[in-house]
């Protein structure tokens, strides 16, 4: 819609502030990029050329390795079952295998936050949504070069695997919330996203289903990131809410919430837009980026 490519434009316009050389495409142009694409109700699109994708896995294995070569301890199949407070300040962490002394601590329970929240009786506005996921078999015209590409209508997306699949997705921002990651793919989701697929790009009428599965992602009511220290308990961090961003966001917030627990402020940027306090005024603006 001319909403929607009025919303690309005002994106690219940022990204061009910040030296990032983005550019809105007219119909012509997605057509020569992608070829295989049905134009059906296109108006327009963006693009950088620059742009990459990296492997969540691999990255944090990386984080792994390097906690542990600074000294740094990792429990795994631990869970924190409560947070104890003494005099308005963190005093330790209850876990399945017993208490860990600590001033401080780090709600980043993504899906589960608003849980560990409240241990403390602090309510954050963080809410779990499933994501289904389809992966398909990797076709002749689909090539490993292809851009991850988005239908901002419908929030249909599709990514190239090297070597390794075609990933689909997208198609249930609609859907109620839930903690119920394990369960199996719904199957009227898969539908959705396999009939929109075929339509956006019906080369993928030739492939077929490799594999699905669900996930969470964790909402905000505005779908930006909550950052910051609980405001009435020191030591009590936050950085939750980030609507499907995390990844991409996780290393510049992990310097920003690093230097909040060392140094108790940061000079990276203004976090006050993040803060959970803007859910209290009509200081709140809307991601528009959400697929």
């Amino acid at each position: 819609t001319n909403n929607e490519l009025q919303l690309l434009r005002n994106g690219q316009k940022v990204q061009s502030d910040l030296g990032i050389p983005s550019r809105i495409l007219s119909v012509t142009e997605i057509a020569s990029l992608l070829p295989q694409l049905n134009l059906d109700g296109l108006i327009g699109g963006s693009f950088c050329h620059l742009d990459g994708c990296a492997d969540p896995s691999a990255l944090l294995q990386g984080y792994i390795r390097e906690i542990k070569q600074m000294g740094g301890e990792l429990y795994t199949s631990t869970e924190a079952i409560g947070i104890s407070i003494e005099r308005e300040e963190v005093s330790s962490v209850r876990t399945t295998k017993g208490y860990i002394q600590t001033k401080k601590v780090i709600n980043a329970a993504g899906p589960y936050a608003s849980l560990v929240a409240r241990m403390t009786n602090i309510e954050l506005p963080v809410l779990p949504y499933k994501r289904h996921v389809i992966v398909v078999s990797s076709i002749e015209s689909i090539k490993d070069n292809m851009p991850l590409v988005v239908d901002v209508s419908t929030g249909w997306y599709m990514k190239k695997e090297y070597g390794n699949g075609v990933i689909l997705g997208g198609t249930d921002r609609n859907c109620l919330p839930s903690w119920d990651w394990d369960s199996l793919p719904n199957q009227e989701a898969i539908d959705r996203i396999i009939e929109t697929s075929i339509k956006r790009l019906p080369c993928l009428e030739e492939s077929g289903i490799i594999n699905s599965y669900v996930g969470l992602r964790s909402m905000s009511p505005d779908d930006h990131a909550i950052l910051g220290e609980v405001q009435d308990i020191k030591g009590l961090f936050y950085a939750v809410g980030f609507s499907g961003h995390g990844f991409m966001h996780a290393p510049a917030v992990g310097e920003i919430i690093a230097d909040l627990v060392t140094e108790g402020r940061t000079s990276l940027m203004d976090i006050s837009p993040f803060k959970l306090q803007r859910f209290l005024s009509k200081k709140q603006v809307k991601e528009g980026y959400i697929f």
